[in-house]
């Protein structure tokens, strides 16, 4: 296909996006920051653990093979019962002394990375923490802007910070969370736990704590309590395996909140990113959001598209449909009788998908394949 310099040229210079929309992709790109960061120094711990571990077992391998040869001379040199033969070799060569010593530096060398570990598994979830309530407040202040709320998020807040930014967005936003809610539970739980290592350097003591025994038993070993009896206490190690879905649950939960920000801006944020696509066949084109619907594993948009572009009159619905998929797909259909640069338009965006993804940007949940179809059609 030849290139189009003009379809190139269009897209090259995209509408400047509001500070929400800009807000809700920037945080997604810190999160997955974030956990990329995280499992890249996870591997790399086990990564020096595994290696030393080698050295070590090979190091063991070599003394054996070592005492083994005096076992073998002392044994053949000692005269006796065979249970002298193998006291007196065992004894010379030192065989059980290196297998303890070795057995014993591994286990330290193991209880030594666990405990690493364990401290940059506490250190990564204050951090995410962190992350989520640092950018609940920043979305706080973008709504207090955007939509001239009568007072800022910190008039608002209460002891319990990650609820009262909620009943912020909520109640002085006017933004439904209904869809976050079920998220809720599992956030408060990394924030009782946050808490509790910023403050307790993550000990409780042997007293039954309902909430934290609920939290270790439904952690499936991403969460464990350790007892020290001589403190009379315990220590909570956490797991990496424990942090991970987090980082899922944190994107999920701000997209979630985008989508809620939609429904109460009327969709009017995808409605300019539509009409920025159909710009291309003429500046006048206008997309009026009609109505969204759940299908299976997505959501549909229905949009009205018009023109009053005298050299190019038209209307048109537009029927969007993003669902979850196991590969990228974007899927074009043109029903259309003949439209001035739809055809060119269609067939650039079906070569390019990367453009259509790029101006649909924020739409996609983070992390997952999508399948995208458009269906262009008349109203009659």
């Amino acid at each position: 296909m030849a290139f189009d310099f003009g379809f190139t040229l269009y897209f090259l210079d995209p509408p400047q996006l509001t500070i929400l929309e800009t807000f809700f992709i920037q945080v997604q790109g810190k999160i997955a920051m974030y956990k990329q960061h995280a499992e890249t120094t996870t591997q790399l711990y086990q990564s020096e653990a595994d290696g030393k571990l080698a050295i070590q077992r090979a190091e063991f391998k070599a003394a054996m093979e070592e005492a083994n040869l005096v076992y073998k001379r002392v044994y053949e040199e000692t005269g006796g019962s065979e249970d002298d033969k193998h006291g007196n070799a065992t004894h010379e060569s030192g065989t059980q002394e290196i297998e303890h010593h070795y057995t014993i530096g591994e286990e330290d060398l193991k209880a030594s990375f666990l405990e690493i570990a364990d401290h940059y598994n506490k250190s990564s979830l204050v951090t995410l923490y962190a992350l989520l309530e640092t950018e609940l407040r920043r979305l706080c202040d973008h709504l207090h802007s955007t939509f001239g709320l009568r007072f800022t998020v910190e008039r608002f807040e209460k002891t319990d910070y990650l609820k009262s930014i909620m009943e912020y967005i909520s109640l002085v936003a006017d933004i439904d969370i209904t869809s976050v809610e079920p998220k809720m539970n599992k956030l408060q739980g990394l924030q009782f736990l946050r808490n509790r290592i910023m403050h307790n350097g993550a000990e409780f003591t042997i007293k039954l704590n309902q909430k934290l025994d609920d939290l270790v038993a439904s952690s499936d070993g991403g969460l464990v309590l350790e007892l020290i009896p001589e403190e009379l206490s315990r220590v909570l190690r956490v797991r990496s395996k424990f942090i991970s879905p987090y980082y899922t649950i944190i994107s999920d939960f701000f997209f979630d909140l985008f989508r809620s920000l939609n429904v109460k801006l009327g969709f009017t944020i995808l409605a300019d990113r539509i009409s920025f696509l159909f710009g291309f066949i003429t500046r006048q084109a206008v997309a009026t959001f009609v109505s969204q619907s759940d299908v299976a594993s997505g959501k549909q948009y229905l949009f009205l598209i018009e023109s009053d572009d005298f050299e190019n009159l038209f209307s048109f619905n537009l029927k969007l449909t993003v669902t979850a998929a196991n590969t990228e797909q974007v899927i074009i259909t043109n029903q259309l009788n003949e439209v001035d640069r739809m055809e060119r338009l269609v067939e650039q965006l079906n070569e390019n998908p990367a453009v259509l993804r790029l101006a649909l940007n924020g739409y996609f949940f983070p992390n997952k394949s999508h399948k995208i179809e458009i269906m262009l059609y008349s109203q009659s």
